[in-house]
């Protein structure tokens, strides 16, 4: 693993595959104890997190905001990204469930 700088934020991306490494994990067990606890804790040091489980996460009320109304930045356009499912992809795919 290894840190480079990325607007600012210095983010922690694994050497051998190049991909970005979580800042935390919302299912582990000191987060389920004390959920308050843990979400104070990520708003005074990684405010804006990633973990595997959920993406991105914010954990301060102005970064919310700033989401919310900034939709040229932060849209909900469906991806064109082959490896993120879209709803197009998903009705397109007949299922193959139970």
């Amino acid at each position: 693993m290894h840190m480079i700088s990325a607007n600012g934020k210095n983010l922690v991306v694994d050497a051998s595959s190049g991909e970005r490494c979580p800042d935390w994990d919302p299912r582990s067990a000191e987060v389920q104890i004390d959920q308050i606890r843990a979400y104070d804790h990520m708003r005074e040091t990684c405010p804006i997190a990633y973990s595997d489980y959920l993406g991105w996460s914010l954990f301060r009320h102005a970064d919310v905001l700033q989401v919310l109304n900034d939709h040229e930045t932060f849209s909900n356009v469906v991806s064109r990204h082959p490896s993120v499912p879209t709803a197009w992809t998903l009705r397109s795919t007949p299922f193959t469930g139970i």
